[in-house]
């Protein structure tokens, strides 16, 4: 199933549990989730933390409420990480049990935040500091040529050689042209 995203490493090392909906051999919905049992509960009680939810039609996203809505014996509450905030409108009551109001009368329904989006200020800093620490290093040495187009700090333009050798990631400017390079990236401000 693709929905338009990169792969969620993170997802993937943090998931519990999927679901899915099939429709023949067609897989048209899916949820990738964690449980977390309830704080002074017994072991059945349980919290679901909805990691993704894809689904590719209205009769897919019934199918997966009405399953999650079959789990009520052992979830105490579901948590559902999204950026839709029509979803709130799909529930007969959202509200979350803090008995919180908001000035003049509103219930609190949910958490918003916002990412924070960092810079790279130094590319050749960047890979002397990470190291590429959380990636999987590669079995043998490996060169990967990289182009940086960058509007802020166009001292950083151009192509470079990102080198894996001894356990450790180098990085050294190149004269090889855009047009060769194994990737692009473009920073704007």
């Amino acid at each position: 199933m693709q929905h338009g995203m990169i792969e969620r490493n993170f997802i993937k090392k943090k998931v519990s549990y999927y679901a899915g909906v099939y429709e023949g051999n067609e897989l048209v919905g899916t949820l990738a989730y964690t449980l977390q049992p309830v704080k002074d509960s017994h072991f059945l009680h349980h919290e679901m933390n909805i990691l993704e939810w894809v689904w590719t039609k209205p009769s897919t996203f019934i199918d997966m409420c009405t399953w999650i809505h079959s789990q009520q014996f052992q979830v105490d509450r579901v948590y559902v990480r999204t950026h839709d905030e029509s979803l709130i409108h799909q529930f007969e009551d959202p509200r979350n049990d803090s008995n919180r109001l908001i000035l003049s009368v509103y219930h609190k329904i949910g958490t918003v935040g916002t990412g924070i989006m960092y810079r790279i200020s130094s590319i050749r800093s960047f890979v002397q500091q990470t190291n590429f620490h959380s990636l999987d290093r590669p079995e043998s040495s490996v060169t990967i040529t990289i182009f940086v187009q960058d509007s802020f700090i166009q001292e950083q333009n151009g192509s470079y050689h990102l080198t894996f050798s001894e356990d450790s990631w180098s990085i050294e400017k190149s004269p090889i042209s855009r047009d060769e390079v194994d990737l692009r990236f473009r920073f704007q401000i």
